[in-house]
């Protein structure tokens, strides 16, 4: 079986811990594959095989997995810009989901109806 490919939304210094957490995950596990991180600064994590600054690498890389590890207040708006370029089948997002519960119910009704 082909390893998940996995991207990083978010290795920022508010989630840098958990970012780098993400990355050096799946850069360990076997049946994974980082295959991109996106970032606003491009010096952030040097272990990733690609970084972008810009969503439109997310249909280039074609991930299988995305995490979402960016302050806790940009989550939905970092899904909805994610969801413009690439839907993947599956998003690890660092908790919580969302600091509304509108947010919360965005993203779930919008994962269901994708089949995220």
């Amino acid at each position: 079986m082909a390893p998940y490919r996995c991207v990083v939304i978010g290795a920022g210094l508010a989630g840098a811990e958990m970012a780098l957490n993400h990355v050096q995950g799946y850069l360990e596990h076997p049946r994974c594959e980082l295959v991109g991180v996106l970032d606003k600064d491009l010096s952030r994590v040097k272990d990733a095989p690609s970084w972008s600054t810009d969503y439109h690498a997310l249909a280039h890389w074609r991930p299988d997995l995305v995490s979402i590890a960016t302050p806790e207040d940009t989550h939905v708006a970092v899904f909805r810009e994610m969801l413009l370029y690439w839907t993947p089948a599956a998003v690890f997002m660092e908790k919580p989901l969302a600091t509304t519960v509108a947010g919360c119910r965005e993203v779930i009704e919008e994962c269901a109806r994708r089949r995220i």
